[in-house]
């Protein structure tokens, strides 16, 4: 999609839609910082994961999320070879202890 293609599409849009639309895709990003803690305890197996974005030192990384029990947590979405991610996550050089269901518990880390 080039940028006519764009203002084609968007062209006939009103302010208030065109918010809409930048407030709906923000709202997938999660700003973090601070120190995250794993988290350990038991899920209910009924948990909806989401899919969202961190960011992170002007890094954006693809994760779930969730609120369980007034916490809000995430498990990676796909390993990132990103010293960050790989540092947050606890997996090592090369994510090669990546765990797919490794939970984070962000709740006091949201900026």
């Amino acid at each position: 999609m080039d940028l006519s293609d764009i203002n084609n599409k968007y062209r006939n849009l009103e302010l208030s839609e065109i918010i809409e639309l930048y407030n709906n895709n923000n709202n997938n990003n999660i700003k973090l910082s601070g120190s995250l803690k794993t988290y350990k305890e038991k899920l209910n197996d009924n948990i909806k994961w989401e899919k969202k974005n961190i960011e992170m030192s002007h890094n954006i990384y693809e994760i779930y999320y969730t609120e369980y029990n007034t916490k809000k947590l995430i498990k990676p979405f796909k390993p990132y070879n990103n010293y960050e991610f790989e540092y947050i996550f606890e997996f090592g050089p090369n994510c090669r202890n990546y765990d797919k269901n490794k939970i984070l518990d962000i709740t006091n880390c949201i900026i």
